[in-house]
C-alpha cells in the first residue's frame, strides 16, 4: 500500500495518508479489541466467531477493491490530490480501509495467541512463529516490488493471500472457541 500511496498522489497527499494511517490505525485496533474483550454477547465464542467474520469480510473486500482500483489506475495513471474529491477519495478511501483491515487483523491475532495458552512460554512461541510468518510475508512482498511490477499484480497476490489465509485463521478461531469451551466445562464442573 505504501507503494500505492507512492504511484498515485501527490506529495501533501502522502503526509495526510501517513497521519491518517495512524489516526485509523490506532481506531482499528481499539475498535477490533472492544469487539472480543466487550461484553456485547454473553458467550465468547460467539465474541470470537463474530469478531472474525466481521474482520474476514471487511479485509476480502478490502482487497478486492484494491484491485478494482487498481486495475483502473493502471490504466488512467491518476496523479490524486484532495483537491479532486471524487477522485481522491475513491482512492485513498482504498488506503485508508486497508490500514483499519491491518489494525483490526493484527489485534485479532495478538488477543488469539493471548487466548490460546495462558505459558508465557507457549505465548512467546506463537508470537515468533507469527512474527516469523509475517516478516517471510514482508521480505517475499519486498522482493516482487524490487523487479518493475504492475500494482495490479502485487494487490491481486495480496488478495489471493487474504483468501488463502481464510480457512487457517477461522481454524485458529475455533481453537480459540474450544478453548473456551473447555474452560467453561470446567468451571460448570467445579460449580457442580
Amino acid at each position: 500500500m505504501s507503494t500505492y500511496l507512492a504511484t498515485y498522489f501527490t506529495v501533501r497527499s502522502r503526509a495526510l495518508g501517513s497521519f491518517m494511517s495512524a489516526v485509523v490505525g490506532t481506531l482499528a485496533t481499539w475498535l477490533g479489541g472492544s469487539l472480543v474483550d466487550l461484553p456485547w454477547h454473553k458467550s465468547r465464542q460467539v465474541l470470537a466467531v463474530s469478531t472474525f467474520a466481521l474482520i474476514a469480510a471487511l479485509n476480502s473486500a478490502t482487497w478486492i477493491w484494491a484491485v478494482y482500483i487498481q486495475n483502473e489506475y493502471r490504466h488512467t495513471k491518476p496523479v490524486l490530490d484532495w483537491g479532486n474529491q471524487k477522485a481522491f477519495g475513491r482512492g485513498f478511501g482504498v488506503y485508508l480501509f486497508e490500514r483499519i483491515s491491518l489494525g483490526m487483523v493484527e489485534n485479532y491475532i495478538y488477543w488469539c495467541i493471548g487466548n490460546l495458552s495462558d505459558s508465557p512460554g507457549d505465548q512467546i512461541r506463537y508470537s515468533s512463529l507469527l512474527r516469523g510468518i509475517e516478516t517471510a510475508g514482508v521480505a517475499l512482498g519486498f522482493g516482487v516490488q524490487a523487479v518493475p511490477t504492475v500494482l495490479i499484480a502485487t494487490a491481486s497476490i495480496n488478495c489471493g493471500l487474504c483468501f488463502f489465509a481464510l480457512p487457517f485463521s477461522y481454524y485458529a478461531t475455533q481453537q480459540v472457541v474450544r478453548k473456551f469451551d473447555r474452560l467453561d466445562k470446567e468451571l460448570k464442573e467445579v460449580g457442580e
